[in-house]
């Protein structure tokens, strides 16, 4: 017992531990969801101004409101500063872990092997980047294993009220995360389609459709009254974006391919650090016997429907995240995360173990795997978490905007007067600079009433530009190459590890 509770505490450790530096910076995405929750708290408004919004307007599309909103008592008590924002998502990604413990406690009655699944829901990145992330991305899975328990709850004990309660977590997980408006109720198909035949009458597992269907006027109201709102992200993801119907099919095609194979599970993962460390694919080698007895589990035992649903889920996880241009795309794909977990949990215990009651798998025990698997995930695991708070941060900088709230805090000390910034010190990884007005709203605490009224030049800080006519007695912050003779150097800031590229800040004289 004492091992279990040593494993769970080491890894709620991990996922909580250096929040602020690994990954580094804060990503202008991150910034505005921080903002917003700020300025709910103080006015009930979004950063427009719009009073209590049901989704939040940003960089031209519209972002999802669980995250922002339950991120509001994190700023409540820590203040706007990134420990706060990510703490929520770390929150998540162990409500993940305990959700899938106790999934396979349902379908194992075994303690221990529900703290392996928490242990390796905890350490598998596909899930732990975007738990230290202020993304919504991993609101989504939550929500997802959430609704399941409950229908696996309402098939077991026969309650209507556990139908409506899978019906509700499941409209959460559409307001989670943009794939969530597909993944939520191809979910909820499955799990209909799966257990017919299974629990109560069909009546009463109407209630989660029922339930489903009402919690999603809101958002039916809210398209209504912004029409194109909630499309016009997936407009420009869209396989259909950059090609006709017939080569957008062959695209889709391909995606789904690439979102099973070997290199994105296993060997490279997604190649955007935001998302991904760099090491190892979304999934760790020593799971593949695992999810093969497991996948051979759920055909053989085809009259479990909760094991079955299980495999469906895993099986038809890329058709969503497929119809994006961009495969590989370890956010679009994390609904399928903690489901992978569960069938390799699953099958991991028929491999090693046997079900109660039956014999072990074909061959006996096979010692050999066992030693074969334990090694291997003594060596995958902990290289992860080295190369995660070793090496990681320092090449993750430029895809985290990294060092520039320091920036804007040298820049803003001791200083009252016009602040004038060059857009090129905001650029990420892909050459655009990101409004950067929001990071000095969030790194400031700027007052959201009066950005409401008159924008950021409320505060006094302005754009700059080659030919900007600066004020006498203020402060500029220039990129590389734009140096200033004529302007005291007041501090240089490095931006991103290994690309040359800083921040200089400047006071112009007084007249």
């Amino acid at each position: 017992m004492a091992g279990l509770i040593l494993a769970v505490g080491a890894v709620v450790a991990f996922r909580l531990v250096r929040l602020d530096l690994s990954p580094p910076g804060f990503y202008a995405d991150e910034a505005s969801i921080g903002y917003n929750a700020f300025s709910i708290l103080r006015t009930g408004r979004d950063e427009h101004g719009r009073l209590f919004p049901l989704y939040f307007e940003a960089f031209g599309e519209f972002k999802n409101p669980i995250f922002i909103y339950a991120a509001v008592p994190a700023v409540a008590m820590l203040g706007p500063q990134p420990v706060a924002l990510r703490t929520v998502a770390a929150v998540f990604g162990l409500g993940v872990c305990i959700l899938v413990a106790l999934g396979v406690l349902i379908l194992t009655a075994d303690r221990r092997w529900a703290v392996a699944g928490f242990v390796i829901a905890g350490l598998i990145p596909w899930l732990v980047l975007p738990g230290r992330v202020a993304f919504e991305a991993i609101s989504l899975p939550f929500f997802l294993m959430l609704g399941w328990l409950f229908w696996i709850r309402a098939i077991e004990k026969g309650g209507w009220i556990w139908f409506i309660l899978s019906g509700l977590a499941h409209a959460f997980a559409f307001y989670a995360y943009s794939t969530g408006r597909a993944v939520a109720p191809l979910h909820l198909i499955i799990l209909v389609l799966t257990f017919r035949g299974h629990g109560p009458a069909g009546w009463v597992r109407a209630g989660a459709a029922a339930a489903f269907v009402v919690a999603l006027l809101p958002a039916l109201i809210w398209s209504m009254a912004n029409p194109g709102s909630l499309g016009s992200r997936f407009a420009d993801v869209s396989v259909l974006s950059e090609a006709g119907p017939f080569r957008a099919g062959i695209r889709f095609v391909l995606n789904l391919i690439r979102y099973v194979s070997p290199g994105f599970l296993f060997t490279d993962g997604d190649p955007i650090l935001r998302h991904h460390s760099g090491t190892g694919g979304v999934l760790y080698l020593f799971l593949i016997p695992g999810l093969v007895f497991g996948i051979l589990s759920a055909i053989r035992r085809g009259s479990d429907p909760r094991l079955r649903s299980i495999f469906y889920i895993c099986l038809l996880f890329p058709l969503v995240p497929s119809l994006t241009h961009r495969s590989f795309h370890l956010l679009r794909s994390i609904h399928a995360a903690p489901f992978f977990v569960l069938l390799a949990v699953i099958g991991s215990r028929e491999l090693f173990s046997g079900r109660a009651g039956e014999e072990r798998a074909p061959g006996g025990k096979p010692a050999w795997l066992l030693v074969l698997v334990l090694a291997s995930a003594g060596l995958e695991a902990p290289t992860y978490v080295y190369e995660l708070f070793k090496k990681y941060p320092a090449r993750a900088e430029i895809f985290f905007q990294a060092h520039v709230g320091e920036v804007i805090e040298a820049v803003r000390a001791g200083h009252d007067g016009p602040i004038y910034y060059d857009p090129t010190v905001f650029r990420d990884e892909s050459g655009k600079s990101n409004r950067p007005e929001i990071h000095f709203l969030f790194w400031g605490g700027l007052d959201p009433e009066t950005y409401h009224e008159g924008g950021i030049e409320e505060f006094d800080i302005r754009r700059w530009t080659r030919g900007t006519v600066v004020d006498p007695g203020s402060r500029v912050i220039l990129g590389e190459g734009r140096e200033e003779a004529e302007w005291s150097l007041t501090g240089s800031f490095p931006l991103a590890k290994g690309t040359g590229r800083q921040a200089r800040i400047y006071q112009v004289p007084q007249e």
